[in-house]
């Protein structure tokens, strides 16, 4: 059977198109990035400086804020959950009425926004209410995204605006995406209430005046009413004790047993009380009487001390000490969480400790979570570090030819964040971890490079020339390697659907780094060799361009 495959006009068509690209391949090749390279080796120095300028440049847009670093993004989901928490004494139908009100504004920003947009379905499709005795949540089913021209956090931003004053509130939420660790938790720890009282609404004051900051809440609940008998000496005279005044005053309110009927199969308890018009109130306390040890009934404030005032409901403690926990929402695309805390610890958390030598600062929440998974991030990026130079040096034997091709790593590194500031997206742990497994596939097309040019070397070239044929030679394999990678992330890049939004940081973060990687292997990488063989030379006074070296052994290869 003999081949159709000059006939087949698709395969004409695909070799023509093969033909073409390598041609082109090769034109770009010789004619410009040869007298390029040569160019770059030749000011090498002044390569490296223009290289290490970009990278301080970098870096300087995350120190000015020009790429935002947040631990986790907001990735806001097509649902939007509205809690409510009110206080305890509030009762059922406080909380059904509010929960019907909040219901009803959703509903109406609902309406406005499909008027104001013209859309074809309403933003919120359905609305779920559930309720307790002391709170309620609202969940609400959004349209999808690409049907509305506007985001999960406009229709909350909204909705929360349009929720009228609420009686008897102690926490409302409007949440739109995973719910973790509160945005900013603050732990104020003291042995005194009072200072605790006084430093956390010091705090809830200043965070509330941060834009982007929403949701305030302390965990110092209001107090409950008690009243307090204190016994007085002349009580004490007749024989009175805490014991004995306690004991009587429960049994007037309360009531005192003095009998059990039999009823049937029943038994029923008699007890003896003050009647109810006489223990309606706590003025009621002021006409008690209480009966001494030799019978005699008092009025009750002859023998002590009727105060009232405020108890803490609940107390939390660590360490035994006092907490109050001071939280709050933010909005990450407005505000940073860690420049408000710097912030508040120059300007308030110092001056708190100072007025109030027991009080304790400690951030928790996010902040401490971020800390957590930093520190694990670092220890695990420095051990890929130190197992990717080892890998290297044992087949290499060799020292620097390592360091050298781990340069492309921080570089990487640059073109990975150049990628989240094209994309408008923050530095955050899911970038993180697209940087890290970036870390093992940049050192990749270096290595390419350099085992060329020990190729070369070994035959006996110059330095120059030996660098100069392995970047022009290898230059097709790396360029292939990266951009299919890139091409291989882009519909994941492009992706606009919620459940990939997780996952594009760290797309971008690998592609941009990627391709930036090989534009330094290409570039940075042969000056670089040219810099340490001028060392090296420097140090033996040999001819820098005609002098072999050493044969180094070779990495086996795969032809691309």
């Amino acid at each position: 059977m003999h081949s159709s495959g000059g006939k087949n006009p698709l395969a004409r068509s695909w070799r023509w198109l093969q033909s073409k690209i390598s041609q082109g391949l090769n034109y770009w090749i010789r004619h410009l990035y040869r007298p390029f390279i040569h160019q770059a080796l030749k000011l090498r120095y002044a390569t490296l400086l223009l290289a290490i300028t970009i990278f301080i440049l970098v870096i300087g847009m995350i120190l000015s804020g020009q790429i935002r670093s947040v631990f986790f993004p907001d990735i806001p989901e097509n649902t939007i959950q509205v809690s409510l928490t009110l206080e305890d004494e509030a009762g059922y139908g406080l909380v059904q009425s509010q929960a019907l009100e909040i219901e009803q504004a959703g509903q109406l920003i609902s309406q406005q926004l499909q008027d104001e947009f013209q859309l074809d379905m309403a933003p919120i499709q359905s609305l779920a209410l559930l309720t307790t005795d002391t709170g309620a949540t609202l969940t609400a089913e959004l349209s999808p995204l690409s049907s509305r021209p506007f985001s999960t956090n406009l229709i909350a931003e909204r909705w929360e605006a349009a929720t009228p004053a609420l009686e008897a509130v102690r926490r409302l939420r409007f949440i739109t995406d995973h719910e973790d660790e509160a945005d900013i938790s603050i732990d104020l720890r003291a042995t005194d209430s009072a200072t605790l009282q006084t430093a956390s609404r010091q705090v809830q004051q200043a965070l509330s005046n941060y834009a982007g900051v929403s949701g305030v809440q302390n965990s110092m609940k209001a107090g409950q009413p008690q009243i307090d008998l204190q016994l007085r000496p002349e009580g004490q005279a007749m024989g009175l004790t805490t014991a004995m005044l306690a004991q009587q005053i429960q049994q007037a309110y309360q009531g005192y047993e003095v009998q059990r009927i039999q009823r049937g199969k029943d038994e029923v308890k008699v007890r003896v009380r003050y009647p109810d018009e006489q223990r309606r109130s706590a003025d009621d306390l002021n006409r008690a009487h209480i009966r001494t040890p030799e019978g005699q009934a008092v009025p009750l404030l002859a023998v002590a001390d009727i105060s009232s005032g405020y108890v803490a409901r609940e107390i939390e403690r660590i360490d035994r000490s006092r907490v109050a926990v001071i939280t709050a929402d933010l909005n990450k695309q407005v505000a940073d969480a860690n420049d408000i805390l710097a912030a508040l610890e120059s300007e308030l958390f110092q001056q708190l400790r100072l007025d109030n030598p027991g009080l304790s600062i400690v951030l928790s929440g996010e902040a401490q979570e971020e800390a957590e998974s930093t520190g694990s991030l670092v220890i695990a990026f420095a051990v890929a570090l130190l197992a990717i130079y080892a890998l290297l040096a044992i087949p290499l034997k060799s020292y620097t030819q390592p360091l050298l091709i781990m340069t492309a790593i921080p570089f990487g590194i640059i073109g990975a964040l150049l990628g989240l500031w094209l994309h408008g997206l923050s530095l955050s742990i899911l970038a993180m971890f697209g940087i890290l497994a970036l870390s093992g596939v940049v050192v990749n097309d270096s290595l390419l490079l350099i085992s060329r040019f020990n190729e070369n070397r070994s035959l006996g070239k110059g330095v120059k020339l030996a660098m100069i044929e392995a970047c022009c030679g290898r230059m097709r394999a790396i360029i292939l390697t990266s951009v299919t990678t890139y091409v291989g992330l882009v519909p994941l890049i492009l992706d606009t659907s919620e459940s990939a939004q997780i996952l594009i940081p760290a797309a971008v973060a690998m592609g941009y780094g990627i391709l930036f990687a090989t534009m330094i292997t290409l570039i940075l990488i042969p000056a670089l060799v040219m810099i340490s063989e001028d060392f090296r030379f420097s140090q033996t006074g040999k001819n820098k361009a005609e002098q072999p070296l050493p044969t180094h052994p070779q990495i086996a290869e795969t032809s691309l």
